[in-house]
């Protein structure tokens, strides 16, 4: 008969591990539409670990902001009473929430002022209708991105800026692939997601690692592979805005060229952390997977990004 032996200090980070896991996560919602006020009411009742406050105007999420900890602030760009960027350089004033989750209600947005939302800190989007799993498993996995973030921060600060220096100048473009593989190990220890995309371009586009680089955030990593094609590591970075930053990219190069130059942008995705295989297995897999697409989409002149599964 044998008897497990505890120490003090497991025995409390059993127990701090368990209060999180357990714990209510609470959301601020900034919206006046009554259809997702309607959504979160029901969200709130379904979800038994989640609490909803709600904000119809900047004023009174400020106020909230000061009194309560949000894990999650849900912001929705339909409401014509609040102002979005004001709201969210409200939030990157804030310290306490540097690495907080922010999702936003983007149906129908351009594609620029995606973008420009993006740079300003959001996280991740919701599109309608809405499905009450759907929208618990892209909170979780924008408080996970955010929860990474605020790692790599701890582990390179001299790598990152916080939300509200987004715009600040961006790193020098990387030369070598071993910066995918030290960016798969990250995602494989922090079971992070991790996009590769591929820009391919036919033709002639001037500086256009300056143009990539003045549209990627700070801790985004650009690799030339040849003189056609270039790599941009997205790390911590769901599908979703994958998607968006591809696209964004796109019509940024497309408008800097002439019409003989084709462009085609590919991607491969990683949502689920990888198993046995090997690090440099899996890069040489998904970039060979994230260049088929790219001549994939070459020939029509678009995105398209794949999602992978080891």
């Amino acid at each position: 008969m044998f008897k497990k032996v505890v120490s003090v200090i497991d025995a409390r980070n059993n127990v701090r591990l368990l209060a999180s896991m357990f714990s209510n996560k609470i959301i601020l919602l900034l919206s006046s539409s009554p259809v997702t006020l309607r959504f979160f009411q029901s969200f709130e009742r379904d979800m038994e670990d989640y609490t909803v406050k709600v904000a119809q105007t900047l004023e009174k999420a400020q106020d909230l902001l000061s009194r309560v900890k949000f894990d999650v602030i849900v912001i929705d760009a339909k409401s014509p009473f609040i102002d979005l960027k004001a709201s969210l350089e409200a939030i990157n004033q804030d310290p306490d929430y540097t690495f907080t989750a922010i999702l936003m209600i983007s149906e129908g947005l351009k594609k620029a002022f995606i973008r420009q939302m993006l740079q300003l800190g959001v996280t991740d989007f919701l599109a309608e209708p809405f499905e009450v799993h759907e929208c618990q498993i892209r909170i979780e996995m924008a408080i996970q991105t955010e929860a990474n973030k605020k790692k790599m921060q701890n582990l390179h600060p001299e790598k990152f800026l916080p939300k509200a220096e987004i715009n600040a100048p961006m790193p020098q473009v990387k030369k070598t692939s071993s910066c995918l593989i030290e960016a798969l190990k990250r995602s494989k220890q922090n079971k992070s997601p991790l996009a590769l995309l591929c820009v391919h371009i036919e033709g002639h586009v001037l500086e256009v690692e300056k143009i990539l680089t003045s549209e990627m955030r700070r801790h985004d990593t650009l690799i030339r592979k040849s003189e056609q094609k270039i790599l941009v590591i997205l790390e911590n970075t769901s599908f979703r805005a994958s998607g968006f930053i591809a696209e964004n990219l796109l019509e940024v190069l497309e408008s800097r060229c002439n019409d003989q130059t084709k462009i085609g942008i590919g991607g491969s995705f990683l949502e689920k952390t990888f198993l046995e295989k090997k690090v440099l297995e899996i890069a040489l897999s998904i970039e060979k997977e994230s260049i088929e697409k790219a001549q994939e989409a070459l020939a029509k002149g678009s995105v398209v990004i794949s999602k992978l599964h080891f």
